[in-house]
């Protein structure tokens, strides 16, 4: 018997697809074992009212030993096999997404703080090591700064940042006592059974949830111009300790 090229790519592609069926049938029968062993038995396979005659030669008994999925059971568990996959990569979006905002928040905040110290050194050589070199007698300047030079400089950082904590600190009372009077307000009106039509009552909603955004806000900045605070006084004792 011979083969022609048509009939051998014809027997190729039939076993292509029987590898795929496979490999999507191992897959749904590992997965649904999973699912068993932790939520016990689920959904089978739908079963067919098809009874098989006995095969009458022996090569037919041969090929009735192998099992055949019908159509019906194909599509079933094709279905089951795309429903995982959606929700696989559904997780996966979801992780994505989750790491690119942790990624792109941690970005943000180190641009922030380069800015920042690019500023200060920026201030600090304008400042100190601009117009701070000492000159000797008939010589070029040597690398020395004079420490009343730098203190001075850290002297009145210190002082501007004091100075912006204690106005904060007055706002962050003022908006307090705002909210205290608002929730005072609210509080005479219920005892007195006083009725609040849904439009002012949302609007005391509306100005008291952005008071205590606003106060959150203040905290956090007046919690890091603390630390700054904290590691300029350090470092104006070290250099102090350096000089002296």
């Amino acid at each position: 018997m011979s083969v022609t090229k048509d009939d051998f790519a014809r027997y190729v592609w039939e076993n292509e697809m029987l590898l795929r069926e496979n490999a999507m049938l191992e897959a749904y029968l590992a997965r649904e074992k999973e699912i068993s062993a932790r939520e016990g038995p689920t959904e089978p396979p739908p079963s067919t009212s098809h009874k098989s005659k006995r095969p009458g030669s022996r090569a037919q008994r041969r090929r009735a030993g192998s099992t055949t999925l019908t159509l019906e059971k194909k599509i079933f568990i094709a279905e089951k096999e795309i429903k995982a996959q959606n929700v696989h990569l559904a997780e996966i979006e979801e992780e994505y997404q989750s790491e690119s905002i942790n990624y792109k928040a941690m970005t943000g905040e180190t641009e922030v703080r380069i800015t920042e110290i690019k500023r200060e050194a920026y201030e600090f050589k304008r400042s100190v090591l601009s117009k701070g070199f000492i000159w000797s007698k008939g010589g070029p300047a040597t690398r020395k700064v004079p420490a009343d030079a730098v203190i001075k400089y850290y002297d009145s950082k210190i002082k501007s940042k004091d100075m912006l904590v204690t106005k904060l600190q007055a706002r962050n009372k003022v908006i307090a006592a705002q909210v205290a009077k608002m929730e005072s307000q609210l509080n005479n009106k219920n005892h007195s059974e006083e009725t609040l039509s849904p439009i002012d009552f949302r609007q005391l909603m509306i100005e008291n949830e952005s008071f205590s955004q606003t106060i959150d806000a203040k905290n956090k900045d007046l919690l890091k111009i603390k630390v700054s605070t904290t590691k300029m006084v350090a470092l104006h004792l070290l250099i102090c300790e350096q000089w002296y």
